[in-house]
């Protein structure tokens, strides 16, 4: 079976050299051939570009198809089996390209098997493999979470373009394909990370400005293009990275983390979009990074360089309480985190470690490891680069990134919390791709 998209990636990881969220380094992979990377790549029985590969031969005719019929079933390649092709949902993957960044759509069915289905262009630059921070080649060139981002409805996409400046949106019709709104300066530099709530878009900088902001509000039009919201440019409590943003559900608090410092900031919304003064929290553990809201008073950070999960209540005035305290998975570089829409289990990606941990999640939010390897790649040493991950709504499927060799992995959530492999993973990604959303 012909794997081009895949082998071109998996022969580029011999020659990058990674350091993982948090700045840890990992080692080049060592391997006699891409296929041999290629069966090891996770736990899968099966190519996860054979499937892939197979699905997108046999569905992409019939993704806008004028007969529904026709594109309800299709053989595989045995015969035996049968795919189902409608689409259920999207999957969309930013390539982060320096030479003009991407977003890659593809289709998701019933059974959530990925189909490729275009490339759209965001009109601006990625910075490739390039790290954000240092310009050192890495698995996680924008180090933060959430540079790709869709609203509650499904019906914008939101893309930063860190090598030039700027963030695109898409408007997303019924059919699921992104069009592209415009591009948009975000008065900061190398953009990275984003959260949204109703008509109000923030976005998150590694880097400061002349005025020394890395934080920057936008409303949200109508017609989906973006004005700056006045005044609305805010300073971390120190000169560093943002990694991540996350809107409460209600909207009115607004978390960033600082992995460097150490800090989890809680910024009071304001009814205009602008913020209030930001209570500076420090982290149970070291290096917060990934933050999401499991309700309107908690929270769940990452921390990369505890290799744990840390919960908190928010109390009304924008201050912290630790409910779990770094509770660790072992593993190596805990950075990304994605929650199931039903807030009972935590993913958490481990670039360092190569794999994906799972954790239950109880009432007010405290935290239970239930499995410290879910999925792995069985490649320990390098990382093929889990970072990004998503969940689709109806909390069905995982999808995680794997930046080093440009694919999305597809997986089952089973009702016990585990990960099944689905035998239909996205392709057609390149080194360095980061950003992920799903529906």
């Amino acid at each position: 079976m012909r794997k081009p998209a895949l082998l071109i990636n998996a022969a580029l990881m011999g020659a990058i050299a990674l350091s993982g969220c948090g700045g840890g380094s990992i080692a080049p992979p060592a391997t006699n051939s891409s296929t041999g990377a290629l069966s090891e790549m996770r736990d899968r029985g099966t190519s996860p570009s054979d499937s892939s590969s197979q699905q997108a031969d046999h569905c992409s005719t019939s993704v806008h198809s004028s007969s529904p019929e026709a594109a309800l079933e299709r053989e595989n390649i045995s015969g035996t089996a049968k795919i189902d092709c409608r689409n259920s949902g999207h999957v969309y993957a930013q390539t982060n390209a320096a030479s003009g960044n991407a977003i890659v759509n593809y289709g998701r069915n019933s059974e959530g098997q990925l189909t490729y289905i275009d490339t759209v262009s965001t009109g601006g630059n990625g910075v490739g493999t390039a790290s954000v921070l240092n310009g050192q080649t890495s698995a996680d060139p924008l180090s933060s979470q959430h540079s790709i981002i869709l609203n509650a409805d499904h019906t914008k996409l939101f893309a930063v373009n860190a090598g030039s400046g700027t963030v695109s949106v898409f408007t997303i019709p019924h059919s699921g394909d992104p069009h592209l709104v415009g591009t948009y300066a975000t008065g900061g530099v190398k953009p990275t990370s984003l959260t949204v709530n109703g008509s109000i878009l923030y976005v998150g900088h590694a880097v400061a400005n002349s005025s020394n902001n890395q934080l920057f509000g936008f409303t949200i039009n109508s017609d989906g293009s973006l004005t700056a919201i006045p005044s609305a440019a805010y300073a971390p409590s120190a000169a560093t990275p943002i990694a991540a943003l996350s809107f409460s559900p209600n909207g009115l608090w607004l978390a960033a983390t600082e992995p460097t410092t150490g800090k989890i900031d809680i910024y009071p919304v304001n009814s205009d979009g602008t913020l209030g003064t930001p209570v500076v929290n420090s982290s149970s553990g070291a290096g917060p990074f990934g933050v999401l809201f499991t309700d309107n008073t908690h929270i769940v950070v990452a921390e990369a360089a505890a290799a744990a999960l840390s919960s908190y209540t928010l109390s009304g005035v924008g201050s912290l309480s630790v409910v779990s305290s770094s509770v660790t998975d072992q593993q190596v570089a805990t950075c990304w985190i994605s929650i199931t829409p039903n807030g009972r289990l935590v993913f958490a990606s481990n670039p360092g470690s190569s794999d994906v941990s799972s954790y239950a999640l109880g009432s007010e939010a405290k935290l239970n490891l239930l499995r410290a390897v879910e999925a792995e790649n069985h490649i320990a040493t390098p990382s093929t680069g889990p970072i990004d991950s998503a969940i689709t709504d109806d909390g069905k499927f995982f999808y995680q990134q794997y930046s080093v060799i440009g694919v999305i992995g597809a997986y089952e959530i089973h009702h016990d919390g585990r990960l099944l492999s689905v035998n239909g993973d996205g392709t057609k990604l390149p080194a360095g791709t980061q950003g992920i959303a799903a529906f």
